[in-house]
C-alpha cells in the first residue's frame, strides 16, 4: 500500500481516454501476430498431408500427375528423351528376340562401332554368352569395349542377368514386336530363305524348285517347321519375356527402354549421332528384312493337292497358329502373357513407340 500510495503522488494516473487505446492496440498486434502464425502452420501442414497422400497414391494406385506415365512406364519422343538418355549411356545393349529386327541391328552396329563379326557366333549373339569363360573372352578380346552392342536372345536368362547386372549407367534396349507377326515371320524366314533359297536344312526338302518358284508340301510346313518350332519360329517374347524377365524388372529398376521394331530406324538416327555420325547420310542400315526376299513360294495342300500361294495360306490361317500349336506354352513353367498384352497396349499408345522402365514400373 506504501509503495502505491508513492507512485500515485510521483506520478499522477493517466486519463481512461488515452490508456485505453494504447492497451488496445497491443491485444490487436498480439492476435493478429498469432493468428498469422496459425494460418502458416495450417499451410504447411496442408501442403505436406497432400504431399504424402500423392506419394502413396502414386506408389499403390500408379495415378500420376504426368499423362505420359502408364503401369509399364513412361512414354519417350525420339527427338528429346530418347536422345539424351542415350547421350548419357556409358554402354547399350540391344536385344530382341528373333524377327524383329535384330540382323538390321547387328549390321548397323558392325558398321557403327566395328563389333559383330556375322562369322563368329559368339560376336553375333554376344549378350547370349553362357558362362563365366565366355564373359571373360570377350572381356578381354578388345581394349575398349564397345559403347553399343546388339544381340539376339534364345531365353530369359541372360536378358535377367544383364538387367541385374549390368551398371547403372549402361542403357538396355529390348526391341519389341507382337508375337503372332513375329512367329509368321519367323516361319516365312525358314520357308522361303533356309529350305526354298539356301537348302540348309537337310531335313526338310520342298516339293520342287524350278524358274524361281518353291513348292512346299503343307504337312511339311506344319510337322517340320511349327510343330518343330523351327529356327527362327522358336525363339520368340514367350521364352524371353517369362514372369522371371518382369519380376527382374520390378525388383532391380533398370535403365531400360522398349522399342517397337518399326521404329528401329529412328533409333539407328540418334545412335549413329552419337556414336558414328558419318554413318547418318546412310541411314537407315536394313537386313534380312522380308521386303527384300524375292522366291516366290507356293503351298501345296494336303487335303485336296491344289497349289496356293504361300502368303495366301497364311491370311487364310491367321490367328489359328499359337493355339494350334501351343507356340506360348512352350518348356511348360508359369507364364505372365498378361504382363506381356499389357506392355504391349501400352507401348501401342505412345506416339514413338517407346516406353521407359521407371520406379514405379508395375507389370
Amino acid at each position: 500500500r506504501k509503495y502505491t500510495e508513492t507512485i500515485t503522488m510521483v506520478a499522477p494516473k493517466p486519463s481512461p481516454a488515452l490508456k485505453q487505446p494504447s492497451w488496445l492496440l497491443v491485444i490487436c498486434f498480439m492476435s493478429l501476430a498469432l493468428c498469422a502464425q496459425f494460418v502458416l502452420h495450417m499451410s504447411s501442414l496442408s501442403k505436406s498431408t497432400m504431399g504424402m497422400r500423392r506419394s502413396s497414391n502414386r506408389s499403390n494406385n500408379n495415378s500420376y500427375d504426368d499423362d505420359s506415365i502408364s503401369k509399364s512406364g513412361k512414354c519417350l519422343t525420339f527427338e528429346e528423351d530418347f536422345d539424351k538418355i542415350v547421350s548419357k549411356a556409358n554402354n547399350i545393349f540391344v536385344t530382341m528376340p528373333a524377327k524383329a529386327a535384330g540382323t538390321t541391328m547387328k549390321d548397323f552396329t558392325k558398321q557403327c562401332v566395328g563389333f559383330y563379326d556375322r562369322s563368329n557366333k559368339r560376336d553375333a549373339n554376344f549378350i547370349n554368352a553362357s558362362t563365366m569363360e565366355d564373359r571373360i573372352e570377350n572381356f578381354i578380346k578388345r581394349v575398349d569395349h564397345p559403347k553399343l552392342v546388339s544381340s539376339h536372345l534364345y531365353k530369359d536368362i541372360p536378358i535377367v542377368d544383364l538387367i541385374q547386372n549390368a551398371s547403372r549407367d549402361s542403357l538396355i534396349i529390348y526391341i519389341y514386336r507382337e508375337e503372332e507377326e513375329r512367329m509368321i515371320s519367323g516361319m516365312k524366314e525358314v520357308v522361303q530363305t533356309r529350305i526354298c533359297t539356301e537348302n540348309v536344312l537337310p531335313d526338310i526338302q520342298a516339293a520342287s524348285r524350278e524358274n524361281g518358284q518353291c513348292i512346299i508340301d503343307e504337312m511339311t510346313i506344319v510337322e517340320k517347321v511349327l510343330k518343330e518350332r523351327k529356327a527362327e519360329v522358336k525363339f520368340g517374347n514367350s521364352r524371353i519375356m517369362t514372369c522371371n524377365f518382369y519380376n527382374s524388372i520390378e525388383k532391380n529398376f533398370p535403365n531400360m527402354v522398349f522399342v517397337h521394331y518399326k521404329q528401329v530406324d529412328a533409333m539407328q538416327k540418334v545412335f549413329a549421332k552419337y556414336h558414328c555420325p558419318e554413318l547418318l547420310k546412310r541411314l537407315p542400315i536394313h537386313k534380312n528384312a522380308s521386303g527384300m526376299k524375292k522366291t516366290n513360294v507356293f503351298v501345296k495342300r494336303e487335303t485336296d493337292g491344289e497349289i496356293m500361294g504361300f502368303s495366301e495360306w497364311i491370311d487364310a490361317k491367321r490367328g489359328m497358329f499359337e493355339w494350334t500349336f501351343q507356340l506360348n506354352s512352350e518348356n511348360g513353367g508359369e507364364k505372365c502373357q498378361a504382363k506381356t498384352r499389357q506392355l504391349e497396349d501400352e507401348l501401342r499408345d505412345c506416339n514413338d513407340g517407346l516406353i521407359q522402365v521407371t520406379r514405379h514400373t508395375s507389370f
